[in-house]
């Protein structure tokens, strides 16, 4: 749980998070780099000037499967 945590300027580069709680955290300037957020909460998370390249923030629910039509022959 990282609730009401300041991580400003923290490097959180390539780190995955599963079921974190950043409710109310403060991330300004934070660097999220390549990370993964599944099923986490975000809810008022200050990400301010924060490095959000590559991330990839997955839903509380199962996604749904992609839907690829199919090439004309």
């Amino acid at each position: 749980d990282m609730g009401n945590c300041n991580c400003s300027n923290v490097n959180f580069e390539h780190t995955y998070f599963d079921g974190v709680k950043f409710t109310n955290a403060n991330c300004t300037n934070a660097n999220f780099n390549n990370c993964r957020f599944k099923k986490c909460d975000l809810t008022n998370m200050n990400c301010t000037g924060a490095i959000l390249d590559n991330a990839m923030i997955y839903g509380k629910e199962k996604e749904p499967e992609m839907q690829y039509p199919e090439a004309d022959q």
